[in-house]
């Protein structure tokens, strides 16, 4: 089960320091793949950590699905339950939830169902939501209110003229 360039020792039970020099993994790693994985690994009766020969390959079959293959924690725990499953001759067909497509193509697919939802949507006579928002009606009040741009514009020329004679009065009274 082990790949050939790793060589496990022929021993029942390891350390995880034994295991982590056996797959190349730093500590920290081995115990978040032992969250990841809860039958990995196990305790001592002094609360150290040790692993089966299986878990050690188990550890081995992970870093070469994780690095060599590029899959998620996730991808990788579902090609377990796979092969666990095909190797007990018990698999039965499990439904395909997209774990396995990559990212793009996921997103692809997601986005092509949005759409077709929105054209149903519009097909309904219900209007398509867009980016910008729907032009504001006019009441009859308001349309006889000056627009809000026009009214600060006379504010700033209002007070230029103020700054202006207040200038020419100084500059004026000075002289």
């Amino acid at each position: 089960m082990a790949p050939s360039s790793v060589e496990i020792p022929h021993r029942p039970i390891f350390s995880a320091s034994e295991v982590c020099a056996i797959a190349g993994v730093q500590a920290f790693v081995l115990r978040s793949w032992e969250r990841a994985f809860p039958s990995l690994g196990g305790t001592t009766p002094k609360g150290g950590r040790s692993y089966r020969r299986d878990d050690v390959e188990l550890v081995v079959k992970i870093k070469r699905l994780l690095l060599e293959q590029g899959l998620t924690l996730d991808a990788v725990r579902a090609k377990l339950e796979d092969d666990e499953q095909s190797s007990d001759g018990s698999a039965s067909a499990r439904k395909d939830d997209g774990a396995r497509q990559p990212p793009r193509e996921r997103l692809d697919a997601a986005k092509t169902e949005l759409r077709a939802i929105l054209a149903l949507l519009a097909s309904d006579g219900v209007p398509a939501r867009t980016a910008e928002p729907a032009p504001a009606r006019k009441t009859e009040a308001a349309s006889d209110a000056e627009p809000p741009a026009a009214a600060a514009a006379r504010t700033r020329a209002g007070r230029s003229r103020k700054r202006r004679r207040a200038s020419e009065e100084l500059s004026g009274g000075s002289s």
